[in-house]
């Protein structure tokens, strides 16, 4: 389950310039040329009849220019007293720009490692996703299809993520539902917040997760975005 737990994050995490934490869907934008992006969130997986698994990721981004950012990601977590982490490399290019009245369409792709306890970091993750965004009145909706691949797990999923997001939706704060998952594993089903203190700039959030399956396996993440 550990290692279920950083594919997890990775999913959160690796695509990220995704309509921002704490979605673990991705969206259609991409970071401007010059703007930097630091995302940070604390995590808490619980499973009946298993041990508690805690963890971090920290994650910076920038974008590039020629409608592409670039990020890396780095992260551990904790079951049983033992430590696991992992490390991404990610990048987002869009095909055809998201704006405030028409719908977008990018790709998102990037890889990892994993160190395990008491081995090494190895090669581990691949992904590549493909990503649409399309505004409805007040909503932005946005949907996922791709294929991931776990080389130390010898796994190959082909990954699907749904999400509706309101944003601004209580004065400062943004709400979005969302399901996730792939064609190996029971679906997952999540309720996002974030909170603009400084829009724009500084935003902190939260969102819970649960596995639609007899395991009851649940998600809290408490996280910030810091945009400049």
């Amino acid at each position: 389950m550990r290692h279920f737990a950083c594919a997890a994050l990775a999913a959160c995490c690796i695509p990220v310039a995704h309509a921002g934490r704490p979605l673990t869907t991705d969206d259609a934008g991409v970071l401007d040329r010059g703007t930097f992006e630091l995302e940070s969130f604390m995590f808490r997986q619980t499973e009946r009849d298993a041990p508690r698994t805690d963890g971090w990721h920290l994650q910076p981004s920038i974008g590039l220019g020629l409608n592409t950012q670039i990020g890396i990601g780095y992260g551990s977590d904790t079951a049983d007293d033992e430590r696991s982490w992992n490390r991404q490399i990610y990048g987002k290019t869009f095909i055809k720009e998201l704006t405030d009245d028409a719908f977008g369409i990018a790709l998102s792709y990037g890889a990892g490692d994993s160190k395990l306890p008491g081995d090494s970091f190895r090669y581990d993750t691949a992904y590549v996703n493909g990503i649409v965004t399309v505004p409805v009145a007040s909503w932005l909706l946005h949907g996922n299809l791709g294929w991931s691949r776990s080389r130390l797990n010898a796994y190959n999923a082909t990954t699907w993520a749904l999400a509706a997001e309101r944003p601004d939706a209580f004065g400062p704060v943004d709400v979005a539902f969302e399901i996730w998952g792939d064609d190996h594993a029971a679906a997952w089903g999540q309720i996002d917040a974030r909170w603009n203190v400084i829009p724009g700039r500084l935003s902190l959030d939260a969102s819970f997760a649960q596995q639609t399956d007899s395991k009851r396996v649940r998600m809290l993440t408490l996280g910030l975005k810091l945009t400049y």
